[in-house]
């Protein structure tokens, strides 16, 4: 298991997303975007979860970036700005 961050262009965006990691059963906490990260409403989803299972959620949602965790920080893997 990865653990991940999400980014949104909004808190509504933040919201529907993290309701359809729920539905995957990928579990994950809303909480403000980590400093080496921008995001344009300060909200961000972080969860853990297979690559297989965060590329099938990453194809559902509007998010802003996805960035996976390494070590201290964060590196971004997919950027829709």
């Amino acid at each position: 298991m990865n653990e991940y961050a999400a980014t949104f262009f909004t808190h509504y965006d933040a919201i529907l997303f993290q309701r359809r990691a729920e539905e995957m059963s990928i579990s994950g906490r809303l909480a403000p975007v980590p400093r080496k990260l921008s995001s344009s409403c300060g909200t961000c989803l972080l969860f853990s979860s297979s690559p297989e299972q965060m590329e099938q959620l990453a194809g559902q949602g509007e998010f802003e970036q996805l960035a996976i965790r390494e070590g201290s920080g964060y590196r971004t893997i997919k950027d829709n700005r």
